[in-house]
């Protein structure tokens, strides 16, 4: 909150990214297209990950699909740019109980169902094993709504708003357990390239954030005197108090106060090299991701993202300097804590990663 305005227009820092990601990706593309690439498998035909992406690539040439199949492609690539907006914007708000170890419950199921895949009972164990995440968290939120460190984030008053947003995530993670498994299918089954898939995802990213930006340079959420926190907050983080009517103007973004806000030359700059840094790690994030989801599951994805989670216990303590001066608030560090590397043994376990040798739950392992 201490950043210039201008700084914090999220959304518009976004078009970057995607355009960034657009960018980067059809120059992967061709380079994948081109007889470099093809040399290149055929002389790593002792790789097997290698020789088969060479292979289904090959194949993907000579495929022809339907114009309802591709807009279809678009319609889950464009839900895919609209569910990671709020999962951002979610988590950033609900960051310290979001309830993220559910994702494997629905993966597992639309796996089983797309894949037809079987659910062996180890797997059954962790899945029943969330239940203790799970509660860790509900006594996390019952503890953060009479702390004083969080009360600006669970306060009483907006409560009802805390409910929505925890309801409206539980509908998030299931959409992006069926997103990232659709996408699985149609890198394993339609052959469609990751890097094509990318390109899509690039594209409708910018459109669609170029769009809504330039709707709400226009047009201002919201326009109150209440202090109140209400959903507006949440879908539109940037606030203006205008001194001449005491009004608070909440907006989502603002291009002209974007690029007109930076008061010399050292400040654009920064903002330069902040958005071209994040738009470089936003690229490669959602590159790798794919390439796990290709090579592996869509529920590696989760045992990647393990290591945000825990981390973000080290950000709470460096943000609040008098953190340890309240029971309460120390109590709700540690049961995080322990909920989330709960979370991590029960995702070891579902992926073999973590044996149990007993009571034969170990038959349906692999190598």
């Amino acid at each position: 909150d201490n950043e210039p305005i201008g700084y914090r227009q999220s959304f518009i820092r976004q078009i970057f990214c995607y355009l960034l990601t657009l960018i980067l990706s059809y120059i992967f593309y061709k380079f994948e297209s081109n007889d470099i690439r093809e040399s290149f498998i055929s002389s790593n035909k002792g790789d097997n990950i290698s020789f088969r992406l060479g292979i289904e690539y090959k194949e993907s040439k000579y495929i022809f699909y339907s114009k309802n199949f591709f807009l279809h492609l678009l319609f889950i690539v464009l839900l895919w740019v609209i569910m990671d907006h709020f999962i951002d914007k979610n988590i950033i708000f609900l960051q310290y109980s979001n309830f993220w170890m559910f994702e494997l419950i629905f993966l597992s199921l639309f796996y089983k169902k797309v894949f037809n895949s079987k659910i062996y009972i180890h797997q059954k164990i962790a899945i029943i094993l969330n239940i203790f995440p799970f509660v860790l968290k509900l006594v996390v939120i019952i503890l953060s709504i009479f702390d004083n460190h969080l009360k600006k984030i669970y306060d009483k008053k907006s409560l009802p708003l805390i409910i929505i947003l925890y309801v409206f995530y539980l509908l998030l993670i299931i959409l992006k357990s069926f997103i990232n498994t659709k996408i699985k299918w149609y890198m394993d089954i339609k052959y469609i390239s990751f890097t094509k898939i990318l390109i899509y995802y690039g594209l409708i990213g910018t459109i669609f954030h170029s769009i809504i930006s330039a709707i709400s340079s226009f047009k201002e959420c919201e326009k109150t005197y209440k202090s109140t926190i209400n959903i507006v907050d949440f879908l539109c983080e940037n606030k203006i108090n205008d001194t001449t009517t005491n009004e608070t103007i909440k907006y989502l973004a603002d291009f002209k106060l974007y690029f007109t806000s930076y008061k010399n030359i050292k400040e654009l700059l920064l903002e330069i090299m902040t958005v071209i840094s994040g738009s470089l790690g936003f690229f490669f994030y959602k590159y790798f991701s794919l390439i796990i989801i290709k090579i592996l599951s869509p529920i590696h994805i989760m045992l990647a993202n393990i290591p945000l989670y825990l981390f973000s216990f080290i950000m709470i303590i460096v943000t609040y300097n008098n953190l340890f001066e309240n029971d309460m608030s120390i109590s709700i560090i540690i049961l995080n804590f322990i909920g989330d590397a709960f979370a991590l043994i029960i995702i070891l376990i579902y992926l073999e990663i973590l044996e149990l040798n007993f009571c034969n739950l170990n038959l349906y392992l692999r190598k």
